[in-house]
């Protein structure tokens, strides 16, 4: 059986250019979405849909949606991201005022680039310290907040604090 030498150098750019194209798919950044887990203290006005942190070019993303539960329309949450490492140690946070215009059972989505780096086995934990609308504000002690998230990323059992709710004048 012959084979030109055509024909072996064509078989062979072939499969190189197989496995480049292979190797091109498999080395493409693909975002890798981190698990975040929120903790919400239950009498707080708004429920968290979903939260989670996405690699994308090397960034950390964080994306969350926010629901109105039922009550009139709210206007700012205050959020704490805390970042810690697999062994249990806080190793970054961040906190921000997100400004809402969010009507009775409504919900928002939102999206930014974080500035601490999230990396796969790290555990990142969702807070909301404080909610406001036009009913008023309820607010949670953040230092028993960090507390409880503290305590769930050790996996030891912990309650979150209930929000103080004080009337709008």
């Amino acid at each position: 059986m012959k084979i030109s030498l055509v024909k072996v150098v064509g078989m062979l750019a072939l499969f190189v250019g197989l496995v480049g194209f292979v190797n091109a798919q498999t080395n493409d950044e693909t975002p890798q979405p981190i698990t975040v887990k929120s903790l919400i203290a239950s009498e707080m006005p708004i429920n968290i849909e979903f939260v989670t942190v996405t690699k994308l070019e090397g960034k950390s993303v964080l994306t969350y949606s926010i629901a109105n539960k039922n009550v009139q329309k709210l206007d700012a949450v205050d959020i704490l991201v805390i970042v810690f490492s697999a062994d249990g140690y806080a190793r970054g946070g961040e906190g921000w005022r997100q400004r809402l215009d969010l009507a009775k059972d409504a919900n928002a989505d939102f999206s930014m680039q974080m500035k601490t780096e999230v990396v796969p086995e790290d555990r990142v934990v969702f807070l909301i310290h404080k909610a406001e609308g036009q009913a008023g504000q309820w607010e949670v002690d953040s230092t028993r907040l960090v507390k409880a998230a503290k305590a769930f990323v050790a996996g030891n059992t912990y309650s979150l604090p209930q929000p103080l709710f004080s009337k709008t004048k």
